[in-house]
């Protein structure tokens, strides 16, 4: 029978890891809580997109307006527009679930918060060769409907009854035939500049309010404490990096073949001044705060119920 490898002292809050799990049953409950995760959250995902790349309030003034405007004009599959192209995300949960536990056990002699953000900054890496493509095709599916914004609208057929997979393949096509294989990265390097300290940020700050909850509330149920320090986490790295998203998101949609992130940020400065910085702030933490608390939801659960019997006794 296999022992326990940790041995925690009676004040630290205990933390379920990749060896105390049954790893095919892991990386099933992953997948299926992520893409429960995703569907939940996609309509604020569309949102973000839709306020970050209008300039000033052109098309909506705030978050919740743009949610009441897409459901009233576009209807319920305009909260989904593109929502299939994102199915890699569902894929990639595998990918980052196994990296980020792989990487955390690996660095065990360093303090959780340490940990948290040495293995989340690895899963972040490990994902965006996948994602990025994803992302680059969705934001502009997103940005359809909003013609004077976007610089697809106008070669791809949007006749009545149009399925996603017709709008998805001419959104391809344009992206080859404008900028070449190398479009489905465009914003890459932006996307990594974002994602490692976003990803990096969660997991140093979700490991840090646990520990600081778990202590100071003397010692409450495991779960509830994950719940609490989830949204908190999501939050706190939503702010630091909400900056780096907008002139992701810029890079990204950009339509001239050259035009990189110094063009995107004169074109942030002349639209919005220094105000950019905040764009799309209050969707942002929405967002971060709501993924960062589903995400434990099940995350956390699909860790327990993968947990080998000689470790339940212990953890659960």
């Amino acid at each position: 029978m296999q022992q326990q490898r940790h041995h925690w002292p009676p004040d630290e809050f205990r933390v379920i890891e990749l060896h105390h799990m049954k790893l095919g049953h892991f990386l099933a409950y992953n997948c299926l809580g992520n893409a429960a995760m995703h569907a939940a959250l996609y309509p604020l995902a569309l949102a973000r997109t839709r306020i970050t790349a209008q300039p000033g309030r052109l098309e909506y003034s705030g978050f919740a307006h743009c949610l009441r405007s897409v459901l009233a004009h576009e209807g319920l599959r305009g909260l989904y527009a593109g929502a299939w192209t994102r199915a890699a995300h569902v894929i990639n949960a595998a990918l980052v679930g196994v990296t980020y536990e792989t990487v955390r056990a690996s660095a065990e002699p360093l303090p959780a918060p340490a940990r948290g953000a040495v293995a989340g900054g690895c899963a972040a890496l490990a994902s965006q060769a996948l994602l990025v493509p994803a992302d680059v095709v969705t934001q502009h599916i997103m940005l359809l409907p909003m013609a004077r914004l976007s610089p697809v609208a106008a070669t791809v057929a949007m006749a009545p009854g149009a399925g996603w997979l017709g709008q998805a393949g001419a959104v391809i096509r344009w992206i080859r035939r404008r900028h070449g294989l190398a479009g489905f990265y465009k914003g890459g390097l932006w996307s990594l500049v974002l994602f490692l300290p976003n990803s990096a940020a969660m997991w140093s700050a979700y490991s840090a309010y646990c520990d600081w909850l778990y202590r100071w509330l003397d010692s409450p149920p495991r779960l509830a404490v994950q719940l609490t320090a989830a949204p908190l986490a999501g939050a706190t790295a939503g702010l630091l990096t909400n900056p780096i998203d907008v002139l992701r998101l810029r890079v990204m949609l950009q339509a001239d073949r050259g035009a990189g992130a110094r063009d995107a940020l004169r074109r942030l400065w002349a639209e919005e001044g220094p105000a950019w910085l905040a764009k799309g702030l209050s969707a942002r933490l929405a967002q971060s705060a709501l993924f960062s608390f589903l995400f434990v939801l099940y995350y956390e659960p699909a860790k327990r119920l993968a947990l080998k019997d000689e470790f339940k006794g212990a953890l659960l």
